[in-house]
């Protein structure tokens, strides 16, 4: 043995945490192994949320993790992805409260049965988050620096780090520009599940963090894109609208992308 220590026990990753009652408890026996996944990533995604303040009136922490995220961080399709968020309500796992206005549900995450809500607060007790470093000699974590926390949370919620840029230049947030486009066109003569996937798809790609998109065959900049859709005009919108309707611009989002920027 030349003492070397294995790559898996060097203490270089960073973790995410499944309770282990999920997989133990023959309540969740019938989970899928991506929804266990995407608990253990709605578990990690609390400490960020809680160290951002995102609390409800009650003092209870929430999150935003769209349909978007979990295709791109799962590579599933928004099908699957609404299935295994219904999954993880129907098992208890996790409880949403619908914001309305196109803006993505509040997801809370609830313990596994036979877990206590609320921890000691000793470092074995904490239910989420990224492992913190630890000094070799008294094993106490050592602070994190404020702004490698800001770029932790900025990485992992898209939301909140577009609406703070937002606020930033005092413009609204991408979810009530998005309603403010849509909102004038329902109850006309446009079909309403139409409106709500342009509605869905303008917002998912409006909040989504990665650099860059494919559209129409080409990478793109996401900025430029977003720039572009947050300034659709009515006129541009409905002319798009009605090329799915006709059926000469297909109901699917890669298309009705492609249209809606094709039209500017």
């Amino acid at each position: 043995m030349s003492g070397k220590k294995e790559w898996w026990d060097t203490g270089e990753f960073t973790f995410f945490r499944l309770p282990r009652a999920v997989i133990d408890n023959k309540k969740y026996a019938a989970l899928s192994g991506d929804a266990k996944l995407l608990y253990a990533l709605l578990v990690n995604r609390l400490s960020l949320s809680a160290s951002n303040g995102w609390r409800d009136g009650a003092g209870e922490v929430f999150l935003y993790f769209t349909n978007a995220e979990i295709c791109r961080t799962l590579g599933c399709a928004s099908g699957k992805a609404t299935g295994l968020l219904r999954a993880l309500e129907g098992c208890g796992l996790i409880r949403r409260v619908r914001q309305g206005l196109c803006r993505p549900d509040r997801i809370y995450v609830l313990p596994p049965e036979g877990m206590v809500k609320y921890g000691t607060g000793k470092a074995g007790n904490r239910s989420s988050g990224t492992p913190e470093t630890t000094t070799p000699e008294s094993g106490k974590p050592l602070p994190r620096k404020k702004e490698e926390r800001k770029k932790e949370i900025r990485k992992n919620d898209p939301i909140l780090s577009y609406t703070d840029a937002g606020a930033a230049r005092g413009a609204m947030a991408p979810r009530q520009i998005v309603e403010n486009m849509i909102s004038p066109l329902r109850g006309g003569s446009f079909d309403p599940s139409l409106l709500e996937e342009i509605s869905d798809l303008l917002y998912d790609v409006c909040t989504d963090p990665s650099p860059v998109i494919r559209v129409d065959g080409q990478v793109r900049s996401r900025d430029k894109i977003r720039q572009q859709l947050l300034a659709l005009d009515r006129g541009r919108l409905e002319a798009v609208l009605e090329q799915a309707e006709r059926g000469t611009v297909p109901r699917q989002r890669p298309e009705l992308l492609a249209a809606l920027c094709r039209r500017m």
